[in-house]
């Protein structure tokens, strides 16, 4: 894999980025993360990408919070 991408956790919403994806005998995904200093491989039904979270802010339209797409 050339491309890493972010992740965030589930529960704790940490952010981890993913240097490699590998996959066991029933076909589950796994990433290969660095944590606390050592390279974890770590079940990946625990995570969602993190490109798709929206973070708001103050420049983002209020029409848009409230659900209002127009």
């Amino acid at each position: 894999m050339s491309k890493n991408f972010k992740v965030r956790h589930k529960v704790s919403n940490s952010i981890h980025e993913v240097y490699d994806i590998q996959y066991d005998n029933c076909g589950y995904p796994h990433f290969l993360i660095y944590e606390n200093n050592a390279w974890v491989r770590v079940s990946a039904k625990n995570y969602k990408p993190y490109k798709t979270l929206i973070t708001l802010n103050e420049d983002y339209p209020k029409n848009k919070m409230n659900g209002d797409w127009y």
